[in-house]
């Protein structure tokens, strides 16, 4: 599932062009869940304007849930998000063969990418990455949630520093919802989840950034 997938600002991809991918964001894995506390009265209220109420409702009460994240710190301390990102971009844009070379770039190196001149430079700032609450029709059902990422990102041309592509906000969710305690029994669940997540991110940006 994604939602507001980007700007597009007249990419083009010319034969051996270079390209960088830079990941951005150091934020670990977080759980936010649905409050299930003191709940809007919704009685007297007809199956539309209740919909609307929990909708609202579940817009404004989902919080971060600290200790539901140190639970899961053993499963996915070894999970780095961000590199798994990468290294799934990098392989996408090989495989289309768009690029002369597709490397791999941190923030600590962008003095480096400067100096070896890529054509351009994919930057991905991520948000936020973990579980996150499944609101629908089975809201007033047992806490589900699901796997889920947001981030932005831009295609910068590096000579003249344009912007060919950008997305101020993406989200990406599983949609494959669990109880809670379905992923912390079984951590498999949890970490085949968050692979989804980013095989499907890496295919839709980089679908965007080729086709647009």
């Amino acid at each position: 599932i994604e939602v507001d997938i980007g700007k597009k600002l007249g990419c083009q991809i010319t034969d051996r062009q270079s390209l960088g991918i830079l990941i951005n964001g150091e934020h670990p894995f977080s759980v936010w869940i649905a409050q299930g506390q003191d709940r809007l009265d919704v009685s007297g209220l007809t199956g539309l304007e209740k919909l609307g109420f929990r909708l609202f409702e579940g817009v404004l009460r989902i919080a971060r849930d600290t200790y539901l994240e140190n639970k899961f710190h053993p499963i996915v301390e070894d999970f780095d998000f961000q590199l798994r990102l990468a290294r799934h971009l990098q392989k996408r844009f090989e495989a289309s063969s768009a690029y002369g070379s597709v490397r791999i770039v941190n923030s600590a190196d962008i003095d480096v990418v400067k100096q070896k001149s890529p054509d351009k430079v994919l930057e991905i700032t991520i948000k936020q990455w973990g579980l996150r609450p499944c609101i629908g029709s089975d809201y007033d059902s047992d806490e589900k949630v699901q796997a889920g990422a947001r981030a932005k990102a831009k295609l910068i041309i590096q000579g003249n520093k344009r912007i060919e592509w950008l997305t101020d906000d993406i989200l990406f969710l599983d949609g494959r919802c669990r109880k809670v305690e379905e992923f912390k029994e079984k951590e498999g669940h949890l970490k085949q989840a968050l692979l989804r997540i980013v095989d499907n991110f890496a295919g839709r940006i980089a679908n965007e950034v080729l086709f647009p």
